[in-house]
């Protein structure tokens, strides 16, 4: 399910064979059983397989009923009012992060990105911010191939101290060229962040000098949704970890 998700077209069972190293006999009947309960379907021409949409169907009510979205929701709504950026809600999914939840702001950036997408945390503001703060043994388990072109693995470390330090991360160009996104984490039910919240723009209207006042903004959003969601103890026992 997660290779055919991934594919921007649908796929055959010799293809699909060949990338998972599955056999021929098990991906027919792993297809079959899939079909016949609605999670991929024959394309018309092709008779290659794809992702139905039932998959969105449930993710969607899963996000519907979850309890931190109407606080986020309504907390970065307020954010880009005030700020006029785009601000993102991410959600942990270790060693990635999802996009829970977006509000576009006035001078924030149309990005592409849908909800429900995952990006490795290392590539991002987002994923950098929530990073910093995890155990050490899961910041040293994630993937280095996954940073940003530009960062070399050995900066790494420094980076993070650096995030840590001001309580906030930044990325310029990560995701898309000209485009600059601020982060800060947030936390609720553990001493790993629960997720993080973005502010993101092209950089004439974000530019890098823009940082510090922005961080104090955006470090009082992270903190009042991290208290609305009951996580504040959490917080301070994670900051205690790192001194």
């Amino acid at each position: 399910m997660e290779y055919l998700a991934a594919e921007s077209e649908p796929r055959g069972i010799t293809q699909i064979t060949d990338a998972l190293k599955i056999e021929k006999s098990a991906v027919q009947r792993i297809l079959y059983t899939l079909s016949q309960a609605g999670y991929v379907e024959q394309d018309d021409g092709s008779r290659k397989y794809k992702m139905s949409l039932l998959l969105w169907s449930l993710g969607s009510r899963i996000i519907a009923r979850h309890p931190a979205l109407r606080v986020v929701h309504s907390m970065i709504r307020m954010a880009s009012q005030k700020t006029g950026y785009t601000v993102i809600a991410t959600k942990l999914l270790y060693p990635h992060f999802i996009y829970l939840e977006k509000v576009e702001g006035l001078k924030g950036h149309l990005l592409s990105i849908s909800l429900g997408e995952t990006m490795p945390l290392l590539r991002t503001a987002g994923g950098l911010a929530i990073a910093a703060y995890l155990p050490p043994q899961a910041l040293a388990s994630l993937p280095r191939d996954h940073l940003p072109i530009g960062r070399e693995p050995e900066t790494l470390e420094s980076a993070i101290r650096a995030i840590r330090r001001r309580g906030y991360a930044t990325t310029e160009g990560a995701i898309r060229t000209n485009v600059n996104s601020l982060a800060v984490p947030v936390w609720w039910q553990s001493t790993e962040p629960f997720g993080s919240i973005i502010f993101t723009a092209e950089d004439g209207a974000m530019p890098q000098d823009s940082y510090a006042p922005l961080a104090e903004y955006a470090q009082y959003v992270g903190t009042e949704i991290t208290n609305a969601l009951g996580g504040d103890k959490y917080r301070r026992a994670c900051l205690n970890q790192f001194g």
